[in-house]
């Protein structure tokens, strides 16, 4: 199954570049907003085998396509924080990303077990400056401790958004 990207992961990644692209178009010709940073905490491959792109690197095309589409340089400033456990996916999803490169965006790669990666994410959520938005993207597969203390904790600050997807079957 994570060989290829499969029909409803399809769906969801859909979903998600539609929502990105909104989302960016709208915060980045904001005077007051002059950072985002979009996490992606369970970022898989990026490529799958059938070609297939999946939520890391559609969020980085998505990034270079918006900045293109505008008429005048935006000054926001967009950093993308992927992360997942297997250091093979991680290291996929930065060749990708190097082979790709576009000034538009910082990206900052982890490869930490999910507890560790949002014990290090919290405190700068926590922290977030008034100019500065956050959107994490989690789709988890296999993961089943997602608590909601946790996603409370992510939005208290009001500046974060969170899309979650949780597959009834896990």
């Amino acid at each position: 199954v994570k060989e290829t990207l499969q029909i409803h992961s399809q769906a969801k990644v859909e979903f998600y570049k539609t929502y990105l692209e909104r989302y960016l178009a709208i915060l980045c010709k904001s005077q007051y907003i002059k950072s985002i940073n979009i996490y992606d905490v369970f970022c898989g491959k990026g490529i799958y085998d059938d070609g297939g792109k999946g939520s890391p690197i559609v969020a980085y095309d998505t990034i270079k396509r918006i900045y293109e589409s505008f008429d005048f340089p935006s000054k926001t400033n967009i950093t993308l924080i992927i992360n997942d456990k297997s250091a093979e996916r991680i290291s996929i999803v930065n060749d990708y990303i190097t082979k790709n490169k576009h000034p538009y965006c910082n990206v900052n790669p982890y490869n930490l077990d999910i507890d560790d990666m949002f014990d290090t994410i919290l405190p700068v959520i926590n922290n977030t400056p008034n100019d500065t938005r956050n959107l994490i993207f989690i789709d988890p597969y296999g993961y089943k401790n997602i608590k909601k203390e946790l996603l409370y904790e992510l939005m208290k600050n009001g500046k974060t958004e969170i899309i979650l997807f949780l597959p009834i079957s896990h």
